[in-house]
């Protein structure tokens, strides 16, 4: 009772407002101590980043990793349209004659001597492709990633297109070579579109596997075609129209991938 007595003095409500004095002395006391102790031990405040300064740490770190920060606006950050579009022109342009060759030779060689030659064909070819897998990898790095892309499925086409124009109907090496070059352009043109995959999805490498599944089933769709297509052109016509049409598709897929694919490589 006398203690509230004398708050209700008003000489006890002036010590009462002035008591807060020393605690904000003594807040203020601990905070400077709280930095001579930081600054001390080397440690420093915490500070809030601007924008353009967590832009410029985020490209510091593509950089480091070997790309760059997505933009919204990069046309290169959309579908693939045109590569799954040339994809699929360029494996129904091979299958179309894939099984051609194997009944044209054994009709000009025999069973025995055909197999054997188109064995030996298909071992050069995976040989080949092993021995300068390394080489085609080097020049997809060098000269980009979109001409060596074209310059493979152009190889198709011009190789078909001569087989059709001027190979003669009991000939038997325009369609082996024919056959072997569709086998090295198989594996160089999906080298290379594995690459521009890549490049395309290096922001959103989660959407990566579902375009590599999105293309292969393309390839197969494509082959599927291809095999169908190649039984509407009977024995009797010879081997001009499928091999004519074949290279008219793969300058089809030509013309997609040209038009419509962006060269990824920075």
């Amino acid at each position: 009772p006398i203690a509230r007595a004398r708050l209700d003095t008003p000489a006890g409500r002036a010590s009462s407002l002035g008591s807060g004095l020393p605690l904000k002395a003594a807040g203020r006391a601990t905070q400077k101590a709280t930095t001579r102790r930081h600054k001390r031990h080397g440690a420093r405040e915490p500070r809030l980043r601007q924008p353009d300064e967590l832009g410029r740490r985020n490209q510091s770190v593509a950089d480091l990793r070997g790309g760059s920060v997505a933009n919204p606006t990069d046309p290169r950050d959309s579908r693939p349209l045109a590569l799954y579009a040339g994809a699929f022109l360029f494996i129904t342009a091979l299958s179309l004659v894939s099984l051609y060759p194997a009944p044209h030779l054994v009709k000009i060689l025999g069973e025995n001597r055909a197999t054997s030659l188109l064995a030996t064909v298909a071992s050069a070819s995976a040989l080949t492709e092993i021995v300068s897998s390394s080489l085609i990898a080097a020049l997809v790095d060098a000269l980009g990633r979109k001409p060596v892309l074209i310059g493979a499925a152009c190889v198709v086409a011009l190789s078909n297109a001569l087989v059709g124009l001027f190979a003669s109907h009991e000939g038997v090496l325009p369609f082996v070579a024919a056959k072997f070059t569709a086998s090295i352009a198989v594996g160089v043109f999906f080298l290379s579109s594995g690459a521009i995959l890549a490049d395309l999805y290096r922001s959103t490498p989660k959407k990566l596997a579902a375009s590599n599944g999105l293309l292969f089933a393309l390839v197969n769709a494509g082959f599927g075609v291809g095999v169908g297509l190649s039984g509407v052109f009977k024995e009797g016509l010879g081997h001009r129209l499928p091999y004519l049409a074949s290279s008219l598709i793969a300058l089809g897929g030509v013309l997609a991938l040209a038009l419509g694919v962006p060269e990824t490589m920075a």
